[in-house]
């Protein structure tokens, strides 16, 4: 095939070896099926706008201790991790501070047993809170 280049593999032909390993057999799509039934084991995308109260032991740092999601009212019982994410979103052709980000996401238990990330934007003048998934 000659040289191809730095970073370039051939392709295969097609009904190829490269091929045929990639033909699923009717035992990946029953298991696949299987996982798909099995959701709960799964991270859930949910990303929806939620309603978060927010509280503060005496001397410790404000928290969430409630969400409000689809007229649900979840106790918050473990922050589990807290973390920031700012810059620029990937999809930015330009570096205006109009599009920056500024999230503080929270890692928490819930009442009903799960686990949820949820993240407060502060980008420009919002103060916009969000269900982001159900992690367990």
């Amino acid at each position: 095939m000659g040289d191809m280049g730095r970073g370039h593999r051939p392709v295969p032909e097609l009904g190829g070896p490269g091929i045929a390993a990639q033909t699923p057999t009717m035992d990946d799509i029953s298991r696949a099926q299987h996982d798909d039934a099995d959701e709960e084991h799964h991270p859930k995308l949910i990303s929806e706008p939620i309603k978060v109260e927010m509280e503060a032991p005496p001397g410790g740092v404000y928290a969430p201790v409630r969400m409000h999601w689809r007229d649900e009212t979840l106790e918050i019982t473990a922050v589990l991790q807290v973390f920031a994410e700012a810059g620029l979103p990937r999809t930015a052709r330009t570096d205006g501070w109009w599009l920056r980000r500024r999230r503080t996401h929270w890692i928490v238990r819930a009442s009903d047993g799960h686990v949820y990330q949820i993240y407060l934007d502060r980008s420009g003048k919002r103060r916009d809170w969000v269900l982001l998934k159900r992690i367990e």
